[in-house]
């Protein structure tokens, strides 16, 4: 919805210049919505000799917002003149004539025309504001149902922990008895003569078997090297009989040449 600012004159009946309407403000981007604001004035100025009479202003912001698609109109306001005396406005008027020339109702009008401009420019900046004050809502409205989503999963956690916490220190229980356990129980084979006897030859035992394994690693280990020894020895013994057959097949083709070379001669 465009935004006008209009600058009526109260009195009628008086002489009138009417300037042409300044340049449109283009549409602004303001995330997500587009603020436009459209500037139109219609200036009617009074004569020379009369003062100037107060002048109405009426806006009409359309601001991006929750309450999208209505207008915020504000109240009218009445730019009055500055008070003095004759004398006083004489000497202002000859001071803003020598800086800006003899046209001062031009004067007047195109400050009250950059007025307008720079209210233009305040209502974008307040349109922008406004949406990012809805931005910074809808985020911290996202931020707490995160929260809200994550509070149950945190209690889960700790609970999780506190769980994990048990089933350590019961674990460590059980250790710690079947440790005690084991204690008795060897005390309890070590103060009984045929238990001890018993384990006494199964070590012995064990012993001998860890002998004979020894021994047969050895004999192993001797069949090994006697296997890779023989294994090389094949391999010298193929390889003699791969050159040997080759010279047989060298000598047979020579020979089988020479006995062909007199038959050529005939």
């Amino acid at each position: 919805m465009p935004t006008g600012f209009q600058l009526e004159s109260v009195d009628g009946d008086v002489p009138s210049t009417t300037l042409p309407p300044s340049p449109q403000v283009t549409a602004m981007e303001v995330c997500p919505a587009a603020a436009q604001v459209t500037t139109s004035s219609t200036i009617t100025s009074p004569a020379a000799a009369t003062p100037s009479p107060a002048l109405a202003l009426t806006t009409t912001v359309d601001v991006p917002s929750a309450n999208k698609g209505k207008q915020v109109q504000s109240s009218p306001m009445a730019i009055e003149p500055s008070a003095g005396s004759d004398n006083e406005r004489t000497a202002s008027d000859e001071i803003i004539g020598w800086r800006h020339g003899p046209e001062l109702d031009q004067v007047l009008i195109l400050d009250r025309i950059e007025d307008q401009k720079n209210m233009t420019i305040l209502i974008q900046l307040m349109a922008k504001s406004s949406d990012l004050v809805l931005k910074v809502v809808k985020n911290s409205s996202t931020k707490d149902t995160l929260l809200e989503r994550i509070a149950p999963l945190a209690e889960k956690a700790d609970q999780a922990q506190e769980e994990l916490a048990i089933l350590r220190n019961e674990i460590a229980g059980y250790r710690k008895i079947r440790n005690e356990f084991k204690d008795k129980l060897r005390d309890f084979l070590g103060h009984d003569p045929a238990l001890f006897e018993a384990k006494k030859q199964a070590e012995e035992q064990v012993q001998k078997l860890q002998a004979e394994l020894t021994q047969l690693r050895d004999k192993n280990e001797e069949l090994i090297k006697a296997k890779d020894l023989d294994e090389k020895k094949l391999t010298h013994a193929i390889n003699l009989n791969v050159k040997s057959h080759e010279q047989a097949n060298y000598y047979k083709d020579k020979s089988e040449t020479l006995s062909k070379k007199p038959e050529v001669q005939t």
